[in-house]
């Protein structure tokens, strides 16, 4: 929104503006504190998952609501009218909840943006199926209010899209998470380095690793054509917390090619990144309408793309509808792939695939916030010419 100064009281962003509040969710209730201090920090997410429903029993809303907000900043009465547009993006839900109550009474518009599904679409990854449950059954009636309500919806693709009701879907719009394109140093993707890279990128789910084909066509491949350790590196950046992937590199004897990190800085992540030689999806079991933001980082730094199984969804469209690497459908397709890319990288042949000199911004997230600029700009005029006198007439 930077070069849209269009909301919030028209001023342009920056670091010291005073109405920007940073909420520190380690100061709220004792269950939250305890949540957010011990148990999701060490990885445990199953007691989190436990105070996160116990959170709702005794105070029925989502353990991320906080009021520090609405006492502090969003004084309805005092600082918005009907001529406002009011956009909340989700998760964490309880905002929204928060805000729905606090503007409808005021008629004030809203728009809501999914970064991640709620009831309606598929449930969160490494999340409960109980837990799911529980929430569809407590707050189904919450969000079909709001979406009722809502002016116009936002969501990440066309797959989720198809997930909300009928009546609903004529207001909703596509707005992608998008690639990190400002954090790419275009000059760093290479050709060429000494050592054989399969990257996989950001946090690894346990449906992931349900399928362990891959690490056995890796070794396989390994084992065929006698690559030793320091010419071949498989490299997880962000799935250090993942005791699962440590005991199945452990299980397929890949310790000396494996190297696990945890979460890296965005701009650390992306010079590493930029010398893969492929990088490496894992399907999510059996879901196929699952897109993550990391298919447009892999695809905006240009280099092939392996996905060992297909999802037969939006991962393997992705990766074809773009020409960005291999889909395969058996053991067989995966090892014929390795082979090429081990074939290219001894014959010293280039891994990066060419694209448009206008590639990279359609993928970035900032040709996303264009789209929902002009999005909100059409919303306003609209509302405007609603309210001017020669259309009352």
């Amino acid at each position: 929104m930077s070069a849209n100064p269009i909301a919030i009281n028209a001023q342009t962003p920056s670091e010291e503006r005073e109405d920007i509040i940073i909420l520190d969710l380690n100061k709220g209730n004792f269950i939250q504190r305890l949540a957010f201090s011990n148990s999701k920090r060490n990885g445990s997410l199953r007691l989190f998952w436990l105070l996160y429903i116990l959170h709702y029993i005794i105070y029925f809303k989502d353990i991320y609501s906080t009021d520090q907000l609405f006492k502090h900043y969003f004084n309805v009465n005092a600082q918005l009218t009907s001529n406002d547009i009011i956009i909340c993006s989700i998760p964490p839900t309880g905002f929204l909840i928060k805000t729905y109550k606090l503007i409808k009474k005021n008629t004030i518009p809203l728009i809501v943006d999914y970064r991640d599904p709620w009831t309606y679409g598929y449930r969160i990854l490494n999340v409960n199926h109980i837990f799911y449950l529980f929430r569809v059954l407590l707050e189904r009636r919450a969000e079909k209010n709001i979406l009722s309500y809502a002016l116009n919806v936002f969501t990440v693709s066309e797959s989720l899209k198809r997930f909300f009701p009928r009546k609903i879907r004529g207001k909703i719009s596509v707005l992608k998470n998008g690639a990190n394109v400002s954090a790419i140093n275009k000059e760093r993707i290479t050709d060429q380095f000494d050592v054989f890279r399969i990257i996989y990128s950001g946090t690894l789910y346990r449906s992931q690793l349900k399928d362990e084909s891959f690490f056995f066509n890796l070794i396989c491949f390994i084992e065929t054509n006698h690559i030793k350790p320091g010419q071949l590196e498989l490299c997880f950046l962000g799935a250090g917390q993942e005791l699962l992937l440590k005991k199945i590199i452990n299980k397929y004897r890949l310790n000396d090619f494996t190297t696990i990190s945890d979460r890296l800085p965005l701009e650390e992540s992306m010079e590493v990144m930029c010398s893969a030689s492929v990088f490496l999806h894992l399907k999510y079991g059996s879901r196929s309408k699952i897109i993550t933001s990391k298919q447009a980082d892999y695809l905006a730094l240009q280099k092939p793309i392996l996905l060992p199984l297909t999802d037969h969804g939006d991962i393997a469209q992705s990766i074809v509808e773009n020409n960005a690497g291999y889909v395969c459908n058996s053991k067989e397709e995966c090892l014929a792939a390795l082979n090429e890319l081990w074939r290219k990288f001894q014959n010293k042949e280039s891994f990066v695939i060419e694209r448009p000199a206008d590639f990279h911004y359609k993928l970035s997230r900032e040709y996303e916030a264009q789209k929902l600029v002009a999005i909100v700009k059409e919303l306003m005029d609209e509302r405007s010419s609603e309210a001017s006198p020669a259309h009352k007439k």
